[in-house]
Protein backbone atom coordinates (compact mmCIF):
# COMPACT_ATOMS: atom_id res chain seq x y z
CA UNK A 1 0.00 0.00 0.00
CA UNK A 2 0.86 3.56 -1.01
CA UNK A 3 2.23 5.92 2.00
CA UNK A 4 0.24 9.70 0.76
CA UNK A 5 2.17 12.09 3.07
CA UNK A 6 0.00 15.60 2.76
CA UNK A 7 2.36 18.28 1.98
CA UNK A 8 2.06 22.20 3.94
CA UNK A 9 4.15 25.31 2.81
CA UNK A 10 3.46 26.93 5.96
CA UNK A 11 2.52 30.52 6.13
CA UNK A 12 2.57 31.02 9.49
CA UNK A 13 1.94 28.52 12.57
CA UNK A 14 -2.01 29.09 12.60
CA UNK A 15 -1.52 28.14 8.87
CA UNK A 16 0.48 25.20 9.50
CA UNK A 17 -2.34 24.37 12.81
CA UNK A 18 -5.06 24.50 10.66
CA UNK A 19 -3.77 22.23 7.23
CA UNK A 20 -2.59 19.85 9.57
CA UNK A 21 -5.85 19.44 11.57
CA UNK A 22 -7.74 18.35 8.32
CA UNK A 23 -5.40 15.55 7.76
CA UNK A 24 -4.31 14.73 11.31
CA UNK A 25 -7.08 12.08 11.61
CA UNK A 26 -6.37 10.37 8.43
CA UNK A 27 -2.61 10.03 7.89
CA UNK A 28 0.71 9.50 10.02
CA UNK A 29 2.88 11.82 8.76
CA UNK A 30 2.43 15.08 7.27
CA UNK A 31 5.39 17.04 5.44
CA UNK A 32 6.38 20.91 5.90
CA UNK A 33 7.94 22.61 3.18
CA UNK A 34 10.10 24.49 4.23
CA UNK A 35 11.78 27.62 2.32
CA UNK A 36 14.28 30.28 3.74
CA UNK A 37 14.18 32.10 0.13
CA UNK A 38 17.61 31.21 -0.95
CA UNK A 39 17.95 27.91 -2.50
CA UNK A 40 14.32 28.30 -3.92
CA UNK A 41 12.67 31.62 -4.23
CA UNK A 42 10.12 31.44 -2.39
CA UNK A 43 9.65 31.82 1.69
CA UNK A 44 7.84 29.74 3.98
CA UNK A 45 7.06 30.12 7.98
CA UNK A 46 9.39 30.62 10.08
CA UNK A 47 11.84 31.96 7.88
CA UNK A 48 9.90 35.70 8.10
CA UNK A 49 10.70 38.74 10.27
CA UNK A 50 8.71 37.39 13.26
CA UNK A 51 8.81 33.95 14.29
CA UNK A 52 8.59 34.20 18.16
CA UNK A 53 6.33 31.37 17.75
CA UNK A 54 9.21 29.16 16.19
CA UNK A 55 11.50 30.44 18.84
CA UNK A 56 9.26 28.50 21.09
CA UNK A 57 9.51 25.51 19.65
CA UNK A 58 13.19 25.57 20.17
CA UNK A 59 12.47 26.44 23.49
CA UNK A 60 10.30 23.72 24.14
CA UNK A 61 7.82 25.80 25.40
CA UNK A 62 5.16 24.05 22.83
CA UNK A 63 5.48 21.56 19.91
CA UNK A 64 3.97 21.44 16.84
CA UNK A 65 0.41 21.11 15.99
CA UNK A 66 -0.61 17.43 16.79
CA UNK A 67 2.17 16.20 17.69
CA UNK A 68 0.81 13.40 19.54
CA UNK A 69 -1.55 12.02 16.72
CA UNK A 70 1.17 12.50 13.78
CA UNK A 71 4.70 13.38 13.01
CA UNK A 72 6.59 15.61 10.49
CA UNK A 73 9.21 15.54 8.02
CA UNK A 74 10.83 18.92 7.30
CA UNK A 75 11.63 18.84 4.04
CA UNK A 76 14.58 21.93 3.92
CA UNK A 77 14.82 23.63 0.65
CA UNK A 78 17.00 25.83 2.39
CA UNK A 79 20.83 27.13 1.65
CA UNK A 80 23.40 25.17 3.71
CA UNK A 81 21.14 22.96 5.57
CA UNK A 82 23.77 22.16 8.29
CA UNK A 83 22.90 25.53 9.93
CA UNK A 84 19.13 24.34 10.49
CA UNK A 85 19.48 20.42 11.16
CA UNK A 86 19.78 20.87 14.72
CA UNK A 87 16.71 23.45 15.17
CA UNK A 88 14.41 20.71 13.33
CA UNK A 89 15.34 17.97 15.04
CA UNK A 90 14.43 19.69 18.40
CA UNK A 91 10.95 21.44 16.83
CA UNK A 92 10.04 18.08 16.86
CA UNK A 93 11.01 16.49 13.54
CA UNK A 94 10.93 12.98 13.17
CA UNK A 95 12.42 13.25 9.64
CA UNK A 96 14.94 15.34 7.69
CA UNK A 97 14.73 15.79 3.92
CA UNK A 98 17.89 17.75 2.39
CA UNK A 99 18.76 18.46 -1.15
CA UNK A 100 21.58 17.45 -2.42
CA UNK A 101 22.35 20.64 -3.98
CA UNK A 102 21.86 22.56 -0.95
CA UNK A 103 24.92 22.47 0.30
CA UNK A 104 28.78 21.63 -0.18
CA UNK A 105 29.35 19.42 2.69
CA UNK A 106 26.95 16.61 2.45
CA UNK A 107 29.47 14.04 3.47
CA UNK A 108 30.40 16.34 6.23
CA UNK A 109 26.40 16.82 7.16
CA UNK A 110 25.71 13.15 7.31
CA UNK A 111 28.48 12.52 9.47
CA UNK A 112 27.54 14.67 11.96
CA UNK A 113 23.66 13.55 12.10
CA UNK A 114 25.00 10.15 12.34
CA UNK A 115 26.78 10.28 15.17
CA UNK A 116 24.07 11.86 16.65
CA UNK A 117 21.99 9.16 15.40
CA UNK A 118 22.95 5.86 14.25
CA UNK A 119 21.80 4.18 11.21
CA UNK A 120 19.35 1.19 12.18
CA UNK A 121 17.93 -1.67 9.15
CA UNK A 122 15.51 -1.90 11.31
CA UNK A 123 13.01 1.86 10.90
CA UNK A 124 11.18 0.98 13.88
CA UNK A 125 14.70 1.74 15.72
CA UNK A 126 15.25 4.66 14.13
CA UNK A 127 14.57 7.74 16.24
CA UNK A 128 15.14 10.65 13.26
CA UNK A 129 15.57 9.65 9.63
CA UNK A 130 17.46 11.32 6.89
CA UNK A 131 16.08 11.35 3.85
CA UNK A 132 18.59 12.41 0.65
CA UNK A 133 16.57 14.38 -2.11
CA UNK A 134 17.69 15.04 -5.79
CA UNK A 135 15.77 17.47 -8.56
CA UNK A 136 15.37 16.29 -11.95
CA UNK A 137 18.01 17.65 -13.77
CA UNK A 138 20.80 16.42 -11.35
CA UNK A 139 22.06 13.23 -12.23
CA UNK A 140 21.46 9.84 -9.81
CA UNK A 141 25.70 9.57 -9.21
CA UNK A 142 25.17 12.85 -7.07
CA UNK A 143 23.40 10.40 -4.65
CA UNK A 144 25.00 7.37 -4.83
CA UNK A 145 27.94 7.98 -2.34
CA UNK A 146 25.48 8.40 0.69
CA UNK A 147 23.05 5.46 0.11
CA UNK A 148 24.29 3.70 2.99
CA UNK A 149 24.15 6.20 5.25
CA UNK A 150 20.96 7.32 4.44
CA UNK A 151 17.15 6.30 4.95
CA UNK A 152 15.37 6.97 2.28
CA UNK A 153 15.97 9.22 -1.31
CA UNK A 154 12.98 11.47 -2.40
CA UNK A 155 12.92 12.31 -5.82
CA UNK A 156 11.61 15.91 -6.89
CA UNK A 157 8.69 15.43 -9.97
CA UNK A 158 8.93 19.43 -10.55
CA UNK A 159 11.88 21.07 -11.80
CA UNK A 160 10.51 24.58 -10.39
CA UNK A 161 10.41 22.87 -6.79
CA UNK A 162 9.16 25.37 -3.74
CA UNK A 163 5.73 25.95 -5.73
CA UNK A 164 2.66 23.75 -5.72
CA UNK A 165 0.20 23.05 -8.78
CA UNK A 166 3.14 22.51 -11.03
CA UNK A 167 2.88 19.14 -13.35
CA UNK A 168 4.79 16.52 -12.89
CA UNK A 169 7.98 16.49 -15.35
CA UNK A 170 7.15 12.70 -16.71
CA UNK A 171 11.14 12.39 -16.55
CA UNK A 172 11.30 11.68 -13.19
CA UNK A 173 9.11 8.32 -13.83
CA UNK A 174 11.86 6.53 -16.16
CA UNK A 175 14.63 8.06 -12.89
CA UNK A 176 13.08 6.01 -10.36
CA UNK A 177 12.44 2.94 -12.00
CA UNK A 178 15.73 2.95 -13.01
CA UNK A 179 16.98 3.47 -8.97
CA UNK A 180 14.27 1.19 -7.84
CA UNK A 181 15.77 -1.27 -10.33
CA UNK A 182 19.46 -0.54 -8.87
CA UNK A 183 18.61 0.18 -5.17
CA UNK A 184 15.35 -2.06 -4.46
CA UNK A 185 15.72 -2.02 -0.51
CA UNK A 186 15.84 1.84 -0.66
CA UNK A 187 12.47 3.69 -0.08
CA UNK A 188 11.57 6.01 -2.55
CA UNK A 189 9.58 9.44 -2.18
CA UNK A 190 8.37 11.44 -4.82
CA UNK A 191 7.66 15.02 -4.46
CA UNK A 192 5.91 17.61 -6.99
CA UNK A 193 3.30 16.87 -9.55
CA UNK A 194 1.71 13.99 -7.41
CA UNK A 195 -2.41 13.69 -8.59
CA UNK A 196 -4.47 11.01 -8.52
CA UNK A 197 -3.67 10.53 -12.28
CA UNK A 198 -0.24 9.92 -12.07
CA UNK A 199 0.18 7.67 -8.53
CA UNK A 200 -0.62 4.39 -9.99
CA UNK A 201 2.74 5.00 -12.45
CA UNK A 202 4.60 6.41 -10.33
CA UNK A 203 3.82 3.75 -7.90
CA UNK A 204 5.03 0.79 -10.63
CA UNK A 205 8.00 3.19 -11.14
CA UNK A 206 8.69 1.78 -7.35
CA UNK A 207 7.96 4.95 -5.25
CA UNK A 208 6.14 3.93 -1.85
CA UNK A 209 5.71 7.51 -0.42
CA UNK A 210 3.75 9.83 -2.75
CA UNK A 211 3.68 13.42 -1.29
CA UNK A 212 0.72 15.79 -2.49
CA UNK A 213 0.02 19.43 -1.51
CA UNK A 214 -2.67 21.04 -3.69
CA UNK A 215 -3.46 17.49 -4.75
CA UNK A 216 -5.02 16.44 -1.79
CA UNK A 217 -5.69 20.16 -0.08
CA UNK A 218 -7.35 21.45 -3.09
CA UNK A 219 -9.45 18.45 -3.54
CA UNK A 220 -13.47 18.38 -2.20
CA UNK A 221 -12.81 15.68 -0.07
CA UNK A 222 -9.98 15.47 1.62
CA UNK A 223 -10.51 12.20 3.52
CA UNK A 224 -11.84 10.51 0.19
CA UNK A 225 -9.08 11.41 -1.69
CA UNK A 226 -6.48 10.47 0.58
CA UNK A 227 -7.67 6.93 0.51
CA UNK A 228 -8.15 6.89 -3.35
CA UNK A 229 -3.98 8.19 -3.20
CA UNK A 230 -3.71 5.03 -0.87
CA UNK A 231 -5.23 2.45 -3.05
CA UNK A 232 -3.50 3.98 -6.24
CA UNK A 233 -1.18 0.50 -6.11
Amino acid sequence: MIEIIPAIMPESLEDLTEKAGLVAPYVKMVQLDIMDGRFVAPRTWPYFTNNYDFEALLTEDQGLPYWDKIDFEADLMVEKPEKVLDQWITAGAKRLIVHVESTENMAEVLRQFRQRFTYSKDPAERDIEFVLAKGVETPIDAILPYLEDIDGVQFMGIAKIGYQGEELDERVIDQIRDFHNAHPEVIISVDGGVTLDNARMLYQAGARRLVSGSGIYKSSNIPETIELFRHAS
